[in-house]
């Protein structure tokens, strides 16, 4: 967590998301993902997201939003991500299986 923190603070003048989600990361480890800390800090990012719709296009690209709904939910991320990615439909499987025939 502390080289996630000084990676953050290293990259504040570079990404305007950088203070708001290092603020997060330290609350939610100081109150170990408590369920009003964790919504607070949710409705805090979200509202910052609003503010900067480009690097909201880039953090959707990111596990960030996965886990953000894994947690609100109770599941780990993997718990989570399994869940979603069973409940897609069969033809979408197959394409994505298809996809990935052609990736090298």
């Amino acid at each position: 967590m502390e080289a996630l923190l000084r990676l953050l603070k290293h990259l504040e003048p570079k990404i305007a998301s950088a203070p708001l989600l290092r603020k997060w990361v330290r609350q939610l480890y100081q109150h170990r993902l408590q369920g009003k800390v964790l919504s607070r800090s949710v409705q805090a990012w979200n509202d910052h997201l609003e503010k900067h719709p480009t690097e909201a296009l880039l953090w959707r690209l990111t596990l960030l939003p996965d886990w953000i709904e894994a947690k609100k939910t109770g599941l780990s991320l993997h718990l989570y991500r399994e869940k979603h990615f069973l409940a897609l439909p069969a033809p979408l499987h197959a394409m994505m299986d298809k996809l990935f025939q052609l990736l090298p």
